[in-house]
């Protein structure tokens, strides 16, 4: 009997929490069925110098942090990657798109620093907040304590990883492992050497 005066409260919450992920669980659906297509579709293109990069987000093993926002609501996607010292943020602010979606950060653990966010391609009517850490790097010496860096997206229609208008270049600090910049599209990102 004591047993079921707990067990119902925490039945009732978890049914809660997944009938309000329902509204996400299409989209997560679509986010793979997209992904699997973006990945065939670009595998066509070739011989330029992202390829490098490109193929270092297949092979790489990733860990996600996701989450379902409301955009016309707008909230904070928030998640700690084992290996990494700090939180993985996306922050959507209210109007940023309309209807319910998963977004994800796709956190490298090993090969390159390419991060992918998820759903590649959408594009927000207002810019949304990304933090990411880079602390893994540091630790393996793929990162360079101060040392100049910038953060390049994949332009996938044209196959080329761009530099942000404005750049977003940072001094890899070990006291502050962390990147935040804006962006109104998700794509693969990846933190190059700024001489490179």
């Amino acid at each position: 009997m004591r047993r079921r005066r707990f067990l119902i409260p925490i039945l009732s919450i978890t049914l809660f929490i997944v009938s309000g992920l329902v509204g996400c669980r299409d989209n997560i659906h679509k986010q793979e069925t997209d992904l699997l297509t973006d990945l065939a579709g670009t595998l066509s293109l070739g011989g330029s110098d992202w390829d490098y990069y490109y193929n270092a987000s297949l092979s790489a093993i990733y860990e996600n942090v996701q989450g379902c926002i409301d955009g016309g609501i707008g909230g904070t996607v928030q998640g700690s990657v084992n290996g990494y010292d700090t939180d993985f943020k996306i922050k959507v602010k209210p109007g940023a798109y309309s209807g319910s979606k998963t977004l994800t950060i796709m956190v490298p653990l090993g090969g390159e620093p390419v991060y992918q966010l998820l759903p590649h391609g959408i594009d927000f009517d207002l810019s949304v907040t990304v933090t990411l850490d880079y602390s893994h790097w540091l630790d393996t010496g793929r990162i360079l304590e101060d040392e100049s860096y910038r953060l390049l997206y994949m332009n996938e229609a044209d196959g080329t990883f761009e530099v942000l208008t404005p750049p977003v270049s940072f001094i890899a600090d070990p006291d502050e492992p962390t990147i935040t910049f804006g962006t109104s599209h998700f794509s693969r990102w990846v933190i190059e050497d700024e001489g490179s």
